[in-house]
């Protein structure tokens, strides 16, 4: 094998490798995030009504009622804070909603999960992605009530309550245009 063909193949090895750190293992949910500090409230979700959730802001430490947004055009992005799509990702939500047309009536919430808060902290201050609320998931019922299995994940909330969730990663004009659909509908 040629020096050129073992260096393609260990970077589509390498490139497989990190996709697959990203990817949920299985149809199954997703593993429980480690425990919190005991001074932390436990996020809940529910299967039957996925809006109505309560989660903590990981930078204020304020209760979040996901009622709230009833009504209104939501994104939740599902992250975690060593995914590295999720990191990639970042980049791509920040810059969506710094374009001119970006909706001002669309709310995002990012929603972190499967590591701890301090380290979904780290992640947003070292990501740059601390311009819109971040709830923290502890036990992992907000992502299982919206059928994520892994990260990254989206879900779609229209202000007429169709939800739709999308497993996997996405960039920059897809956020927008899906931003934009939202607040069109």
């Amino acid at each position: 094998m040629t020096a050129a063909r073992l260096i393609r193949a260990a970077s589509a090895a390498v490139l497989l490798l990190a996709l697959a750190a990203c990817a949920p293992a299985s149809t199954e949910p997703a593993a429980a995030p480690a425990a919190e500090p005991a001074a932390e409230s436990p996020s809940s979700g529910n299967a039957s009504d996925p809006i109505a959730f309560t989660a903590i802001d990981v930078e204020t430490g304020e209760v979040v009622d996901g009622s709230i947004l009833r009504g209104k055009d939501t994104i939740l992005w599902f992250w975690a804070s060593w995914c590295p799509v999720c990191e990639a990702e970042s980049g791509a939500i920040v810059n969506a909603m710094a374009e001119p047309d970006w909706p001002d009536d669309v709310t995002i919430i990012g929603v972190a999960g499967l590591s701890d808060a301090d380290q979904a902290r780290v992640f947003i201050d070292s990501h740059g992605v601390g311009g819109f609320a971040h709830v923290y998931d502890t036990d992992g019922s907000i992502w299982q009530s919206f059928g994520v299995t892994g990260q990254p994940a989206f879900a779609w909330i229209d202000d007429d309550g169709t939800m739709t969730v999308k497993q996997g990663g996405i960039g920059k004009w897809d956020v927008l245009k899906k931003a934009q659909e939202l607040a069109a509908s």
